[in-house]
């Protein structure tokens, strides 16, 4: 069995879920049989998220004389619509995304020195962590949701449904059927919902880890170089030479890397901004109505930190890696480059004009994603929510 690129290893646990969900297709090394279930069961799994959307949509109208029980549907149609369209994306550009992890599988992305194997092991062991942890407090949001209004329910409480239904919910059997209906619903968007984000946000990170690579192998080219020339008896020009077209190939590489992301992701991400702060404020608002400590406000609360965890991933890993592009020329310039033979100084001089214009990961080609602009994303949905609480 061949090994497993380090650069590609870091979204398997990504990619296993899209695909045990229905959003993201097998490998060509599956039986076409398989390969052809698998579609079928995709585009179920599609027309069922298409048909939960539609009855909140129904619930929303229905209700839209009562603004509170409209906000109570409110914010899971937006996350349930929002999570459709990622869904959407996935499916229709899922050639390019093959392409995307196809270049993390490339030599380039994958170098074999400890130092390389040591930087990349690292992000490896924490997307891991986030990723697992990250479903599965969704995952138990879900849960909650779904015991809690049982327990409810059997103390003789009316339970109100956040979607559209064409029968009477509160007969017994109704009611667990519609239950059970709504939780794999929830479980299921919970689940891929937070997986799209977290793997979107760990390409950057991937990206945000070469270029950490690239600064390493920038700051030590001149000491390898002479290093290697004094153990080879090799001229240390031709071995600069060979190491430093290395680097710039790395560069190119990333800058490929990051732009094949934007253009696959870019709609992605916009419409993850413009919902998100509306999913927080209406969520938020949701919580006006919950009386501190229960069950029904712990559950809201575990709910809006997916939802800021989702953005906050976003937007870290982007800034991490417009830092990590603009700390090149910090470390090109201490590299002992004023060392080197004339040819090579220029060579190294036109390589730091073409790196002083970091790389910025944007959202719609207009949001740059970065700690800045969550921080912006919190103010406006606390501005709208204190307008809707003062309503």
């Amino acid at each position: 069995m061949s090994k497993i690129p380090l650069a590609y290893l870091s979204l398997l646990p990504h990619l296993k879920n899209l695909r045990y969900g229905g959003v993201f297709l097998i490998g060509s090394e599956n039986p076409k049989y398989l390969r052809a279930l698998h579609t079928i069961f995709r585009r179920v799994v599609m027309a069922l998220a298409l048909l939960y959307d539609l009855q909140q949509v129904l619930k929303v109208y229905h209700e839209r004389s009562d603004t509170n029980k409209a906000m109570a549907t409110m914010f899971l149609l937006l996350t349930h619509m929002n999570s459709f369209y990622k869904q959407f994306i996935f499916t229709k550009r899922e050639d390019k995304i093959v392409v995307l992890l196809d270049m993390l599988k490339e030599p380039i992305f994958n170098q074999d020195t400890p130092r390389h194997i040591e930087i990349q092991k690292d992000h490896i062991r924490r997307a891991h962590i986030v990723v697992k942890g990250f479903y599965r407090v969704a995952f138990c949001t879900t849960v909650i949701w779904a015991l809690y209004p049982i327990v409810m329910y059997q103390r003789g409480t009316y339970i109100e449904f956040s979607i559209w239904l064409p029968y009477d919910a509160s007969l017994t059997r109704n009611f667990y059927i519609t239950m059970m209906y709504t939780w794999i619903q929830t479980s299921w968007l919970a689940v891929l919902n937070t997986t799209m984000d977290s793997f979107m946000a760990h390409i950057m990170a991937q990206a945000k880890v070469q270029f950490t690579i690239l600064r390493y192998d920038i700051e030590n080219v001149v000491n390898n170089s002479l290093e290697e020339a004094e153990a080879t008896s090799t001229p240390f020009n031709d071995i600069f030479e060979r190491r430093f077209r290395h680097i710039l190939k790395h560069y190119d590489e990333i800058l490929r890397l990051c732009k094949k992301f934007q253009d696959i992701f870019d709609g992605n991400l916009l419409v993850q901004f413009l919902s998100s702060g509306w999913i927080i404020c209406t969520g938020a608002y949701r919580t006006l109505d919950l009386k501190p400590g229960s069950v029904d406000f712990m559950s809201m609360l575990m709910y809006l930190w997916c939802m800021l965890v989702e953005i906050f991933l976003l937007c870290y890993y982007g800034n991490e890696v417009n830092l990590e592009s603009e700390n090149l020329v910090q470390s090109t310039f201490s590299m002992n480059w004023m060392d080197l033979p004339m040819k090579q100084q220029r060579r190294v001089v036109i390589f730091m004009e073409r790196i002083k214009r970091p790389f910025q990961p944007l959202a719609g080609s207009f949001i740059p994603l970065s700690n800045a602009t969550f921080i912006s994303v919190l103010r406006s949905s606390y501005s709208f929510y204190t307008f809707l609480k003062r309503t």
